[in-house]
């Protein structure tokens, strides 16, 4: 129970050959999607790329009372034309920094750190992961709340992400 937010379940699902939508050619690598409930109000984020870390969008800013669930829905997606993506790590975290909007995503260790899960996987043309997560907001502050591939800045030059800033208060 890091930080007082509570994590009460997590489940992520894998999936593959699922299209969401045609992308044509020259379109990005990956589709982002991150979507966040909390007090009755939604935002969610879409893809945008590393270098520079906090991307080149802002962050979109959802605020909740410690204490009120939150629900994440993330899901990213294979949309390069030409075919698959080896190797490609998915990572999504859950971890305070000091302002809304901060420019460097701040370290994954120590206690900091509420939600840290990734997994490795080849991307077939068109596939896609996904994962719901929902905990209680507790300690009053701002969390960065992200989605990002690894492993494909070598062959792309970026990585991929979406973000959303979470403000807890009392």
């Amino acid at each position: 129970m890091r930080l007082g937010l509570y994590l009460l379940a997590a489940s992520a699902t894998v999936c593959a050959g699922i299209t969401l939508s045609q992308h044509p050619a020259g379109a990005e690598h990956f589709g982002v999607l991150v979507r966040v409930a909390g007090d009755g109000n939604v935002v969610s984020a879409t893809m945008d790329t590393s270098p520079p870390p906090q991307g080149y969008n802002p962050r979109p800013v959802i605020e909740v009372q410690s204490g009120d669930p939150v629900v994440v829905n993330w899901h990213l997606i294979n949309q390069y034309p030409h075919g698959g993506i080896p190797h490609v790590g998915v990572h999504f975290f859950v971890v305070r920094e000091k302002a809304v909007g901060q420019q460097i995503v701040p370290p994954l260790k120590g206690s900091g750190v509420v939600i840290d899960d990734q997994f490795m996987m080849d991307f077939a043309k068109h596939a896609e992961a996904k994962g719901t997560v929902k905990f209680r907001a507790g300690a009053p502050g701002v969390y960065l709340i992200r989605l990002q591939s690894e492993n494909t800045a070598q062959e792309f030059g970026h990585e991929h992400f979406g973000a959303v800033d979470l403000k807890v208060t009392d």
